[in-house]
């Protein structure tokens, strides 16, 4: 999500250390599974917030408007914007772990960016680098600097005979921890705060027998 912050960062003023997110993305995942209960792929589905899809709007000269609707040759613009600026060693803020290891994604394909109700949705597909045990699978989709809050308010759909449960974070104890995170930044402020994880929805699959 690093070309939102790009685009943010042009019009909002700096966040301090422990500033809350500025962006907020509701989303959506699905899985691939096969027959054999493995996971092969993630299809990534996010819708910005109004305000992030106005600024960015804004950015690219699209709706000059202002009436939320864009023209066919402004929704070809905008097609692939996140994957033109999706840098190589971007984790896509989407994190998987198989038997307490990382899980490798392959890069992503662009699946189609439409707007509906004055919001920017996005969908893209990221293949696991090789097919993984949908039995026990951890998923955390977050920013690591928190200035992007990710909701799983569109749920969590599995290709297969499998289902996922899907955790809330304890917000008090995120904010203890933010708060000692805080307390070891130096004064000049220069170290970057690393919390999003604190405050990730937490996803696990599991299989019957």
């Amino acid at each position: 999500m690093r070309l939102c912050l790009a685009v943010l960062s042009l019009l909002l003023p700096a966040a301090g250390a422990g500033a809350h997110p500025h962006i907020f993305v509701d989303t959506a995942l699905r899985l691939d599974v096969t027959d054999a209960r493995e996971v092969t792929g993630v299809t990534v589905s996010w819708a910005y917030d109004e305000f992030f899809t106005l600024l960015l709007f804004e950015d690219m000269g699209l709706d000059p408007d202002g009436d939320g609707v864009l023209s066919d040759p402004e929704m070809n613009e905008l097609q692939g914007f996140e994957m033109a600026n999706w840098p190589s060693d971007y984790e896509g803020d989407l994190y998987l772990e198989s038997g307490g290891a990382p899980v490798a994604l392959g890069p992503p394909q662009a699946r189609g960016v439409r707007v509906v109700d004055g919001r920017i949705l996005s969908d893209h597909y990221r293949p696991l680098a090789a097919p993984v045990p949908a039995q026990g699978l951890h998923i955390a989709q977050y920013d690591p600097t928190y200035y992007i809050a990710y909701t799983l308010g569109r749920g969590v759909e599995i290709d297969g005979p499998c289902e996922a449960s899907v955790r809330d974070p304890d917000l008090d104890d995120a904010a203890r921890a933010m708060k000692q995170e805080l307390a070891t930044i130096p004064e000049d402020g220069m170290t970057e705060l690393l919390a999003g994880h604190l405050y990730a929805q937490q996803v696990m699959v599991t299989c019957a027998p």
